[in-house]
């Protein structure tokens, strides 16, 4: 997770997401992620915009968090592509930075999910498994202390972790990982139940 290289990338926007929030990636292909207000990439950073899919550029680390939110309990999903050789897709939850630190991140790379945190700067594994597709749709939560990740509709790992409290929402990219139909969302309130009272 450490020792890649990065490129100038886009300074950031102005503006604040909301939850629930939806991205299909429907601007200008070509152009940079961060040219959009809803997203802020980190420095370095160099996502670029195909058609209704976002790709990580090769040989560069790539950070984009929604911009100017920070939430508690957290929902995001996204259909990732990571077949290419040494790519990597990740969704981020918890995200306060700065630059590539200090979050809880899904990450999707060589036939296999795996559930970090990065405090400071230092990564540690929470939980990890092996899938055989390299494609699919992946969900990551993180609602009080506990941390889940689904891949395909199935849940591949959970794990209960208390080191990050709020932050925003993201993804990071490597070496041609692709993304496409990005999700965020607050978890739904339980509905209130009455209960007769004499």
């Amino acid at each position: 997770m450490s020792g890649l290289t990065v490129n100038p990338g886009v300074a950031p926007s102005s503006g604040t997401v909301s939850l629930p929030f939806a991205d299909n990636f429907s601007e200008t292909a070509g152009s940079p992620l961060g040219l959009s207000a809803n997203w802020t990439e980190t420095p370095g950073s160099g996502f670029t915009v195909l058609t209704n899919q976002v790709v990580s550029p090769v040989g560069v680390l790539s950070d984009a968090t929604l911009t100017g939110l920070s939430a508690s309990n957290e929902i995001v999903s996204a259909n990732v592509n990571f077949s290419a050789s040494g790519s990597q897709t990740a969704l981020v939850l918890r995200y306060s930075g700065p630059g590539d630190s200090n979050m809880y991140a899904a990450d999707a790379y060589a036939n296999g999910i795996y559930l970090y945190k990065n405090i400071g700067g230092a990564w540690t594994l929470l939980g990890s498994t092996t899938v055989s597709a390299t494609s699919g749709t992946m969900q990551f939560s993180a609602i009080g202390t506990t941390l889940t990740v689904s891949f395909n509709g199935n849940e591949v790992i959970q794990a209960l972790d208390s080191s990050l409290t709020a932050g925003s929402i993201g993804m990071r990219g490597y070496n041609g990982g692709i993304f496409s139909n990005f999700n965020a969302s607050a978890p739904s309130a339980p509905s209130a139940v009455s209960i007769p009272f004499t």
